[in-house]
């Protein structure tokens, strides 16, 4: 079943306009093969069904899968790393279909691993209903300044570029061989020489590569880049205007993970995010209760990646609730003004102990495995007049510990579920303060109840 083609510039693609019976269909259809392909290839589903004493079969709809859901079929962060090879389907294992392997940036302490199969047709269906609302017509030139191999964002872009709704020229081309991201200078080199219409980047690198033209008596603005995709970092709405008025562009918001590419996206009326409901089974839950909560409650996302008839996925995530992210459904029913009829959610927000600079994300808890930390809280601030984010580490050391090794070991204790990190951060992302017990929170509003290890503070 394909009906995703090219349709009149920006408008929405078919699939986003079926009346809601018809894209449930869609849905149920593809939700079926998905799960009978998991059951059928993978020790971790074959597994966790049987526990169950759940059948594919007898899920037939979104229902019958927030049910099964109740009961336990699930996936969650850890188990994709603790169970990562019985998670593979057998062709997978076997090697009888091409596939790339990504990961995640290691917020929770270890990378996850995903595998897509080449070519990674759910994905590239995703790339064009999210940049087709974000207007990438036919004839842009579009620089993408992407995170690099092996995490998600620069191949599967690149995969997606070239299958892309409409012809357009992009720029690089990522690889497995890329091992490292643009620096500002290759950004602004190649916006010189490429002369990009269209710029996909994380909000961070938008405005530091802004603020570098700026420097050196270039206006962004006098370039031909005038519309912007950002992703990677949760995007203020005070930072995508800043990033809008730098340039005079408009930005657009892409909700993507390396787990299930970019299934979140922005359209021209920047009321949310349309969640790509052709590809993704969506709903929000508590975890903890295991409850489907309702529209405009707010929780944790459930997606089901789901696959045409045919079709082979790298890993299957069913009911995977490991993205981490808080957010809200604010319309089931998906009446846009765009003219989408998926549903809309709120721009989703990190949970309490992520901490993301530059779209490198920590484990706010990694100071507690160094050993001359008696005390810790690290603080996230959000600059206004830059338009970038910081960290504060603030230490109460133990006595007889020079703060210099101190501030080694945590900065390595931070690098080390992400190794490649260091060459994303830039001088002044992270900062080391030595501090007495009763300054470890001060300027910080800290909610009551458990022990806080992360804060965040505005500053103009």
């Amino acid at each position: 079943m394909q009906i995703l083609f090219m349709e009149e510039r920006g408008k929405p693609l078919p699939i986003e306009t079926l009346p809601r019976d018809e894209l449930e269909k869609i849905q149920n259809e593809r939700l079926r093969y998905t799960l009978r392909k998991a059951y059928e290839t993978t020790l971790f589903w074959h597994e966790k069904f049987d526990s169950l004493r759940i059948k594919p079969e007898d899920i037939k709809n979104k229902e019958d899968l927030q049910k099964a859901y109740r009961k336990g079929l699930k996936l969650d962060g850890k188990e994709i790393v603790t169970r990562y090879q019985e998670l593979l389907p057998d062709y997978v294992k076997n090697n009888e279909i091409g596939w790339i392997e990504v990961q995640t940036s290691g917020f929770s302490g270890t990378p996850k691993k995903i595998r897509y199969t080449i070519p990674p047709t759910l994905s590239n269906e995703l790339v064009s209903l999210a940049y087709n609302a974000g207007k990438l017509f036919e004839g842009d030139r579009i620089l993408l300044a992407l995170a690099f191999y092996p995490y998600s964002s620069g191949i599967l872009a690149t995969y997606g570029m070239k299958n892309y709704v409409y012809k357009v020229r992009f720029e690089p081309e990522w690889t497995t061989e890329t091992r490292m991201p643009l620096s500002t200078n290759e950004i602004i080199t190649k916006i010189k020489n490429f002369d990009p219409t269209y710029l996909t980047t994380s909000p961070s690198t938008a405005i530091t590569v802004a603020n570098e033209m700026l420097e050196r008596g270039l206006e962004p603005s006098s370039f031909n880049v005038k519309r912007i995709l950002v992703g990677g970092e949760p995007s203020e709405k005070e930072r995508k205007e800043k990033i809008s008025k730098k340039w005079s562009a408009e930005v657009f918001d892409a909700w993507a993970t390396s787990e299930a590419s970019i299934f979140g996206y922005e359209c021209n009326k920047h009321s949310g995010m349309h969640i790509a409901e052709s590809r993704i089974m969506f709903s929000i839950v508590n975890p903890e209760t295991l409850e489907v909560l309702e529209e405009k409650e707010e929780g944790r996302p459930l997606i089901t990646m789901l696959y045409d008839e045919g079709e082979l996925a790298g890993t299957y995530l069913i009911n995977y609730q490991g993205l981490g992210d808080i957010t809200k459904i604010l319309d089931k029913r998906g009446e846009c003004e765009c003219g989408r009829r998926f549903i809309m959610v709120d721009y989703p927000q990190r949970n309490d102990e992520i901490i993301n600079i530059r779209s490198v994300k920590f484990n706010a808890r990694e100071p507690e495995r160094v050993y001359g930390v008696k005390d810790y809280f690290n603080v996230e601030i959000y600059s206004r007049k830059s338009g970038l984010t910081r960290l504060e580490v603030r230490i109460v050391p133990e006595r007889g510990y020079k703060h210099e090794e101190v501030e080694k070991e945590v900065l390595d204790a931070f690098l080390s579920s992400n190794p490649e990190a260091y060459k994303l951060l830039k001088g002044g992302d992270i900062t080391f303060n030595f501090v007495t017990p009763e300054k470890l929170y001060e300027g910080v509003k800290v909610p009551p109840g458990k022990k806080r290890v992360l804060g965040r503070m505005i500053e103009d």
